[in-house]
């Protein structure tokens, strides 16, 4: 089996269209009236699309921001989070390729 050193893009990494498709379900769920758990009609706080911010608003109350912002919030979160393992793997493989190199003695 062939080992490859280089990260490629596969497509798969742009899964962020699948949370989308979720918080969707969860609006069609909470305007349908589904239960979620036991006297909840959403999954979890930030999907909560009747909260006292509404979707783009700001509350003194929980969950404070609005569904929308919770999204974007969320969202730009996770992409940190990715091109924080990036750059790791990045890292890494860098020091490697030096020590590799007998640039660096370990």
């Amino acid at each position: 089996m062939e080992r490859k050193d280089r990260y490629e893009h596969s497509g798969k990494e742009q899964n962020s269209f699948v949370h989308f498709l979720y918080a969707i379900y969860a609006g069609i769920g909470y305007v349908k009236g589904w239960q979620f758990g036991p006297g909840v009609n959403y999954p979890y706080f930030f999907l909560n699309w009747g909260s006292p911010a509404g979707v783009f608003g700001f509350s003194d109350k929980l969950p404070f921001m609005g569904t929308g912002w919770w999204i974007l919030a969320l969202l730009v979160f996770l992409i940190l989070i990715g091109l924080l393992y990036l750059a790791i793997v990045g890292g890494i493989r860098r020091d490697r390729a030096k020590r590799s190199a007998g640039r660096i003695q370990p």
